[in-house]
C-alpha cells in the first residue's frame, strides 16, 4: 500500500512536470518563430530582401492557412461540444412527479417502506433494495421505526435525475440526518432502479459529493473495504476495492490484502499489496471519521395513499395542550381507555360542533395486496356531541409505531375517522385520517 501510494504521488508529480514542460515547450516555440521572423525582416541585400519578402509572404500565407485550420478545428470542437451537450440534454431522464412533487417512480417504494416500518415484514409488499431495512425491523430495538428511518430525494449524481436516499437516522443527533444509507435508487426509463444497497454485513457510509465507503464481511477471515461514487447515470462506480484472502489457498495463517478498482472479489483480477492487516484496519478507521450526514425526512412525516383519505376539508377537531385546555375551556370531559402506568393525555378542542364522537381501540388486522390497511375496531367510548365551548382529554397508551387508538365523529354531516400515534422524534401527537 505504501509503495502504491508513493507511486501514485510520483505519477501525479510526473504528470504535473509533463504539463509544465508542455506549457514551456509551447512558449519556446512561439518565441523561436518570433526571432526567425525578426531575422527575416532585418536584411540589407536587395536579393535577400526579395527572397525574404517571398519567404515572408509564404510564411504569412502559411500563418493564414494555419489560422484558418485552427479556426476550423475550433469550429469543429465547438460543434462537437454542442452535439455532446445536445445528446446529454436529449438523453436526460424526464422525471414525472405527483402532486406533492415526489417522483412517481419512487411513490410505491416510499409506500412500501412506510408499511414495513409500521406493520412489519409480514404486512408489506416486498420491494427490491430493502434488505437492510427488513433486517432493522426484524432485529432492531427501536420503539418507533418511523422516527428512526428517513428519506431524501436529491440529485446526488449531478445528472439531473434525483436519487431516492433511504437511511437510518443518526444516533445521538438533534437533527434529522443520516450518514448510513440502506438503499439509494435512481430512475431509468421511468422506473426506479437500485444504485446502492446496504445491509448488516455490507455497510455503506456517506462521504459527501456522491461518494461512499463500504465495509463488508464474508466471515471472520474475509473482509472487504471499498470506495465508490455515483456516476452521472446514477450507477455505483468503484474507485478502490480492498479485501483479505489467504495468499495460498487453505493457509489461513498467511492472509494478504488484495486491491483492484473493479469491485470484484477475485484474486485473479487483483494485485497483492504489501499492506499489513494493521495498516488495513487503520485505513478503514481513517474513513470512518470522514463520513458526512445528509438531511433526511423521518418517515413519520410521510403517509401512504392507502392510509390517507383525500379530503381537502380541514377538520375542526384540533389537538391542544392540556395546559391550554385547563386555562381556556369552560367544560372539560375526561376519558381514560385503560388504567396503567404509561398513560399519555391527549387534549381535543372543537372549532365546529361534532356529533357521535367515538373512541376506538385498534388492532392491525390486514394489509391487502394494494396496500390498504384494515384495523379491527372496538368502541371504547361514545359521546353524543361536543360543541365549541367544550374540550375532551383522552388518557391513552401508545405502545409502538402501529396505531392502537382511533377516533371518529360526524362534522358538518360527514363522518370522519382518524388514528392517533405518538412521534418518537418530538413526542407530539400525530392525527392521521383513514377510510372507515
Amino acid at each position: 500500500m505504501k509503495k502504491k501510494m508513493l507511486g501514485a504521488g510520483a505519477a501525479i508529480m510526473l504528470a504535473a512536470s509533463v504539463m509544465m514542460a508542455g506549457c514551456g515547450e509551447t512558449g519556446t516555440a512561439k518565441e523561436s518563430t518570433s526571432v526567425d521572423s525578426g531575422n527575416i525582416i532585418v536584411s540589407s541585400a536587395e536579393t535577400t530582401q526579395e527572397s525574404n519578402s517571398r519567404e515572408s509572404q509564404s510564411e504569412e500565407s502559411k500563418t493564414e492557412e494555419s489560422t484558418g485550420e485552427s479556426q476550423t478545428e475550433e469550429s469543429k470542437t465547438e460543434e462537437s461540444k454542442s452535439e455532446e451537450a445536445s445528446k446529454q440534454e436529449s438523453s436526460q431522464e424526464e422525471v414525472e412527479t405527483d402532486e406533492n412533487g415526489i417522483p412517481k417512480a419512487y411513490v410505491p417504494i416510499l409506500d412500501s417502506c412506510y408499511n414495513l416500518l409500521c406493520y412489519g415484514v409480514d404486512n408489506y409488499e416486498s420491494v427490491e433494495g430493502l434488505t437492510g431495512l427488513e433486517e432493522l425491523v426484524l432485529w432492531g430495538t427501536f420503539q418507533d421505526y418511523l422516527s428512526a428511518v428517513g428519506y431524501q430525494i436529491e440529485d446526488l449524481s449531478g445528472d439531473g435525475v434525483p436519487e431516492l436516499y433511504i437511511g437510518e437516522r443518526e444516533l445521538g443527533s438533534a437533527k434529522d440526518e443520516s450518514s448510513s444509507p440502506f438503499v439509494i435508487y435512481t430512475i431509468k426509463d421511468g422506473k426506479a432502479v437500485v444504485s446502492l444497497e446496504g445491509w448488516s454485513r455490507n455497510y455503506f457510509a456517506y462521504l459527501g459529493n456522491a461518494s461512499f465507503s463500504n465495509t463488508g464481511s464474508n466471515g471472520a477471515m474475509y473482509t472487504v473495504f471499498g470506495l465508490y461514487h455515483l456516476g452521472k447515470n446514477g450507477d455505483l462506480e468503484c474507485d478502490d476495492f480492498y479485501f483479505t484472502y489467504e495468499k495460498t489457498e487453505g493457509n489461513f495463517e498467511d492472509i494478504g490484502i488484495y486491491h483492484n478498482t473493479t469491485g470484484e472479489y477475485s484474486k485473479d483480477q487483483s494485485e497483492l499489496t504489501e499492506m499489513t492487516l494493521e495498516e488495513y484496519g487503520l485505513l478503514m478507521e481513517s474513513y470512518a471519521s470522514k463520513k458526512q450526514c445528509m438531511e433526511i425526512r423521518p418517515f413519520y412525516t410521510y403517509a401512504t395513499e392507502s392510509q390517507i383519505v383525500d379530503n381537502s376539508q380541514p377538520t375542526g377537531v384540533k389537538i391542544q395542550s392540556i395546559q391550554y385546555i385547563e386555562e381556556n375551556v369552560e367544560f372539560v370531559n375526561t376519558y381514560t381507555m385503560q388504567e396503567n402506568d404509561y398513560l399519555t393525555p391527549v387534549g381535543f378542542v372543537f372549532e365546529n360542533p361534532v356529533q357521535d364522537f367515538k373512541v376506538y381501540s385498534l388492532e392491525l388486522e390486514n394489509v391487502d395486496e394494494d396496500g390498504y390497511i384494515q384495523f379491527k375496531k372496538e368502541v371504547m367510548g361514545n359521546y353524543e356531541k361536543f360543541d365549541t365551548s367544550e374540550a375532551l382529554i383522552l388518557n391513552v397508551t401508545f405502545p409502538g409505531s402501529i396505531p392502537t387508538v382511533g377516533i371518529s365523529y360526524i362534522e358538518n354531516g360527514v363522518e370522519r375517522m382518524f388514528t392517533l400515534s405518538l412521534s418518537g422524534y418530538d413526542g407530539s401527537i400525530i392525527m392521521t385520517e383513514i377510510a372507515q
